[in-house]
């Protein structure tokens, strides 16, 4: 943040629990209030996955994974966008910068839940470029 705002870049760091969705338009109307508009996303949340044999995985480790790696990841961007397309300007260019893994297209049978929501991230923010 502070190499951007040395280059008269208006910036911010947030950290938060991406899990608690509820929380997100909070989050999104504390920027507006800082910044007045949203310009730019840099999506990276993840968890570090225990390897093991898919076939042990247990709903509780699968769900965890999901809420943070798709289910947070997914409502927190829709925030975002949405943020992004009533406060935007026509003319101000808007991004997102999703940052992954190479798990969409390589699997791993000792970190199944891990790729299968990266699989389903991908195809999520396939959809969101195309809106």
């Amino acid at each position: 943040v502070a190499k951007l705002e040395s280059y008269g870049v208006a910036a911010a760091y947030l950290q938060s629990d991406i899990t608690d969705v509820s929380r997100h338009e909070e989050t999104v109307t504390g920027i507006l209030s800082r910044f007045g508009r949203v310009d730019c996303l840099v999506s990276n949340a993840s968890m570090a996955v225990v390897p093991g044999d898919f076939l042990d995985l247990v709903p509780a480790d699968f769900d965890k994974t999901i809420a943070m790696d798709l289910r947070g990841t997914v409502f927190f961007t829709l925030a975002v966008v949405k943020a992004m397309l009533v406060r935007g300007a026509a003319d101000v260019p808007r991004s997102i910068i999703n940052i992954t893994s190479v798990s969409p297209e390589v699997s791993s049978p000792e970190r199944a839940d891990y790729c299968i929501s990266k699989a389903e991230l991908a195809a999520f923010y396939q959809a969101v470029a195309f809106r």
